[in-house]
């Protein structure tokens, strides 16, 4: 259930933003840190999404019953400038919106769906990670974190089932070129995807 939440998270973050506004929104995985950057495939202004784990609610969520998740969020909001004042406060302001975007986010459920979303939780975080690795890079980074509430709307066995997935990677190409810097372009990426159709 959570991989979804993650593409629909995605996918909200994309709607929300015009590509002049930040160029990638891409899910993530693993801790953001200098020898990251050096491999990672984004270009800057960029808001990385990644899912940090989740627990069983304890009442006072927005969603509660059987298999009923809180999952745990993160956003890396990256940008990029040749000028630190100029990347810190495009890198704050960037991340204050997309709090804004969250905290006004009333995800829309299909009647076919097979999870059910809820609204992002209130207590959403926003932090400035200023690392000086990262920083001597050209790039400025704030955590934006939050909990969502995600529900089964199908048998949990037959949602397992459904869940099952294969994923290959098939491109990794290891250049980076933030906004500002020349020349270059940004790492490529892609995956192959395969999931498995439900047992009888």
């Amino acid at each position: 259930m959570s991989v979804l939440l993650m593409s629909s998270v995605k996918a909200f973050v994309r709607g929300a933003f015009a590509s002049t506004e930040v160029v990638d929104v891409e899910c993530y995985g693993g801790e953001f840190s200098s020898d990251e950057v050096a491999v990672s495939g984004f270009k800057a202004p960029a808001i990385l999404i990644a899912g940090l784990g989740w627990t069983r609610p304890r009442g006072h969520e927005r969603m509660t019953g059987k298999g009923c998740r809180v999952c745990h969020m993160a956003a890396f909001v990256v940008t990029s400038n040749n000028n630190r004042v100029e990347r810190m406060l495009a890198a704050q302001r960037l991340a204050e919106q997309l709090d804004l975007q969250l905290t006004t986010w009333t995800p829309v459920n299909a009647d076919d769906a097979v999870i059910e979303l809820a609204a992002p939780e209130d207590d959403i975080r926003c932090e400035n990670v200023y690392n000086k690795k990262i920083d001597a890079k050209g790039l400025a980074l704030w955590l934006v974190t939050w909990r969502q509430c995600i529900k089964p709307r199908l048998p949990l066995p037959q949602l397992y089932e459904l869940l099952g997935i294969d994923i290959v990677s098939t491109n990794v190409l290891p250049q980076i070129s933030p906004e500002g810097a020349e020349g270059g372009d940004p790492i490529a990426v892609t995956h192959e995807i395969l999931f498995q159709p439900p047992t009888a």
